[in-house]
């Protein structure tokens, strides 16, 4: 199954290089002489480097998340910019 991120990133990713047709063109000229008609791996995938590129590209231009949750691993050290010190502890979530 898609998950509702994988979904809007593809849909990004296919109507950015849409509308750019000389980067469509070399992603569908990668596609076909990487996959060249056969049933798609992992390894193939992993040699789509412009479509992965284009991914990115979409990805930094529309995030389809905007809020991440992380749970420190381990006790963190922050210093600000000013030089405030704090330490976020092992277990804490952090929201950005």
């Amino acid at each position: 199954s898609t998950s509702p991120t994988s979904s809007v990133t593809s849909t990004w990713t296919a109507l950015l290089a849409s509308s750019r047709p000389e980067i469509m063109q070399r992603v569908l000229a990668e596609v076909d002489e990487v996959v060249g008609g056969e049933a798609v791996t992992f390894d193939m995938v992993q040699k789509l480097e412009l479509m992965h590129n284009c991914m990115k590209e979409a990805l930094r231009m529309h995030p389809p998340l905007i809020m991440l949750m992380r749970k420190a691993m381990k006790d963190v050290p922050i210093e600000s910019k000013e030089g405030k010190k704090w330490t976020i502890p092992k277990g804490d979530i952090v929201i950005t």
